[in-house]
């Protein structure tokens, strides 16, 4: 019995102390930060599109790069360079075109990396390959 009442004052003063406590807590408002010139602020809830299928233009595309490359070709006279266009969208690579004497060719060929089953002198020596009917695997 005595042991209950030693517990109910226990919680009966720890009330009273977080209620004595609370009362002297001050919130204040948070000031705005300056504006200026330089400074922008966005919302990042403005670009929120609430319904997906309303405005389809608001999905963001992949980032594209372009890029002009010197590509290697091995035939039966040994290895020969030429340049080559390759175009980056995320994570997928396709080589675009190849330069052919003064004319560039539209070959829109798929990119892979060079594997564990490629000769160790490709592997030392090149990170890609893209295959093209007129010329063979051209390495990058």
């Amino acid at each position: 019995m005595i042991n209950m009442k030693k517990h109910l004052l226990f919680i009966a003063l720890m009330l009273i102390t977080c209620k004595a406590s609370a009362q002297f807590t001050v919130y204040q408002n948070v000031p705005d930060p300056p504006r200026s010139s330089t400074y922008s602020y966005s919302n990042p809830f403005d670009n929120i599109d609430i319904n997906p299928y309303e405005n389809v233009r608001r999905t963001p595309q992949p980032r594209t790069q372009q890029y002009n490359l010197t590509g290697y070709y091995k035939d039966t006279n040994g290895w020969h360079s030429t340049p080559i266009k390759v175009k980056v969208m995320g994570d997928n690579m396709q080589l675009v075109s190849v330069k052919v004497g003064n004319n560039w060719a539209s070959c829109n060929s798929s990119v892979s990396s060079v594997g564990a089953y490629d000769p160790q002198e490709i592997q030392e020596n090149f990170n890609y390959k893209g295959y093209l009917s007129f010329l063979g695997t051209i390495y990058f």
